[in-house]
């Protein structure tokens, strides 16, 4: 079967890049290896479209930023749900203040004026989230975040792809795939031979593994996050602690409103043993609770749901979008851990001016 391009993943990512390919009239089609779309890293998310993510000069930072403007356009054309909120990030104790005031200038200095940060006292991030607690002394209030459900934006993508003409193989794992004169060429698991003038890696956690049968070689380290669903107290915004040294691997999590009126929190962050490690334990969910009850005013309630997620992490910790060192025809994402919900929209503009070049 001959189409223009073929798009290995039907995760967030692999949809949104269908989707803008076939926006322009191309012949797109996605090969998912679940029996359906967004069952990998797009399953477990913590549903927030970010705006703080470090270190800032990444491209992970910068695709964030474009994505997060993206999302309201996407949100009325596809039909999904998009909640805006701001997120406090909160500082207690005599240093507070300083500490706020501090962190409000640098993150002024590193966001785009439309952020709009601002150091508030205590009494005005309760006034906002009656649920937060009054150890909060200052905090820094980062607007433009927002609160998304995954699986509806998958299934919004899915209806908008097929809307435009494009199709979605389920159950059919790229196996193998191959250069043929200017043509790519894909076989799945059900048989089905694919030939494409173009490709577009998106298999998330088993990306290295699709690139290698170009000869490009990457590294995916699996990092684990755990998160836990509580049906109290209800937040509206989302509240964390304030970074006192950043970090490149989190953002430390936090407490995240959901579009069911569940709260969230987490997520955590450790290496995993495997591409298929979902497990966690007792002193997991005990951390989160630990954690992140100092910021509520009443403790959360028993956990109704963990949720563990897998990040295809890489070395350098940002995301890669590169062309395979063999053909131009072919574009690997790699490494697109789970800020790639909020950056997705960017990473499919990108593609699809890498990928009109040559198709």
């Amino acid at each position: 079967m001959k189409v223009d391009v073929i798009v290995v993943g039907a995760g967030i990512v692999g949809l949104f890049t269908a989707y803008e390919l076939a926006k322009k009239g191309l012949v797109v089609t996605v090969v998912e290896k679940e029996p359906r779309p967004g069952m990998g890293v797009s399953a477990r998310h913590a549903n927030v479209i970010h705006v703080v993510q470090l270190p800032f000069s990444s491209l992970k930072s910068r695709l964030c930023l474009e994505g997060n403007r993206l999302y309201s356009k996407y949100s009325e054309e596809l039909g999904f749900k998009l909640k805006r909120t701001v997120a406090f990030l909160a500082a207690t104790g005599p240093s507070a203040r300083l500490k706020t005031l501090l962190a409000a200038r640098y993150l002024r200095w590193k966001l785009p004026a439309w952020v709009g940060v601002t150091a508030v006292p205590g009494r005005h991030v309760r006034e906002a989230e009656p649920a937060a607690s009054d150890r909060i002394a200052w905090a820094v209030r980062v607007g433009g975040y927002g609160i998304v459900d995954a699986r509806e934006v998958v299934d919004s993508l899915v209806r908008g792809l097929k809307r435009v003409g494009g199709e979605i193989l389920v159950s059919a794992e790229a196996v193998a795939a191959s250069l043929t004169g200017d043509s790519v060429k894909v076989e799945t698991s059900g048989g089905v031979t694919l030939e494409a003038r173009g490709m577009v890696n998106a298999a998330g956690l088993y990306s290295d593994r699709v690139a290698a049968w170009f000869g490009d070689h990457f590294k995916i380290i699996p990092v684990k996050g755990v998160m836990t669903l509580h049906e109290s107290p209800k937040v509206e915004t989302i509240l964390a602690h304030i970074a006192s040294k950043p970090s490149r691997e989190t953002k430390g999590g936090g407490i995240i409103p959901q579009l069911d009126g569940r709260t969230l929190l987490g997520p955590s962050y450790a290496e995993a043993m495997s591409k298929k490690d979902y497990g966690y334990n007792t002193a997991d969910v005990e951390m989160l609770v630990a954690k992140f009850s100092p910021l509520l005013g009443s403790p959360p309630s028993k956990p109704v749901e963990v949720v563990v997620g897998l990040r295809p992490t890489t070395p350098g910790r940002d995301f890669i979008i590169s062309r395979s060192h063999r053909s131009p025809r072919v574009v690997h994402l790699v490494g697109i851990e789970s800020p790639g919900l909020t950056a997705a929209p960017a990473i499919a503009r990108r593609v699809m001016e890498i990928i009109r070049k040559v198709v």
